[in-house]
């Protein structure tokens, strides 16, 4: 679904692009680094992360905003790793108050009142 027709609205845990996204995720950390995440010794905190953001979905965003690794804010994205997520977490990554027309789908958007 493209950005500017997604609802205002969290995915679900189970929702195919968030699925993808975190089992990709350990081959896109090795691409970027350019050496197999799976067998450095920061694998272990890299898997749990993995585990916890599919079991629990976009909520997690809120308990762990940040990627340890990367640094980078999973809202806002990375432009050498991943796109952002508020995409698909709109609701955690605060698009209702804070709407980023780069990351936030259009639907979040305010609207001006009728005059």
């Amino acid at each position: 679904m493209l950005r500017n027709q997604q609802p205002c609205e969290d995915v679900s845990a189970n929702h195919s692009s968030w699925q993808k996204f975190w089992l990709d995720y350990a081959s896109v950390l090795s691409g970027h680094f350019g050496t197999d995440i799976t067998r450095a010794s920061v694998w272990p905190g890299i898997n749990l992360t993995i585990q916890v953001m599919l079991r629990t979905g976009c909520a997690s965003l809120l308990q762990s905003p940040t990627d340890f690794l990367t640094q980078a804010t999973w809202c806002l994205g990375d432009d050498e790793s991943f796109g952002p997520m508020a995409h698909l977490c709109p609701v955690s990554c605060n698009c209702q108050t804070a709407f980023d027309a780069t990351s936030c789908p259009s639907s979040c958007a305010p609207t001006l009142p009728a005059t």
